[in-house]
């Protein structure tokens, strides 16, 4: 069975993530940034995240259709 984190959840845990790497107020820059202008993450994935060196690192492991930055 596969368990689904809520919508709450996963936001807690990103923003948890965020602070951990980047500290309180670069996380809060980071969401702030996300936020003021339209962004399309699969548009600045495919330009900004070639799929073999982000793959490269997985061989061997089957991977979703969708490829994550």
């Amino acid at each position: 069975m596969i368990d689904h984190r809520t919508d709450t959840a996963l936001k807690w845990e990103g923003m948890e993530i965020l602070i951990k790497n980047l500290g309180y107020v670069d996380a809060e820059r980071f969401v702030a940034l996300m936020n003021r202008e339209p962004f399309d993450y699969t548009k600045w994935r495919q330009s900004n995240c070639p799929q073999t060196s982000f793959l490269s690192g997985f061989e061997g492991i089957k991977l979703s259709s969708s490829p994550v930055c």
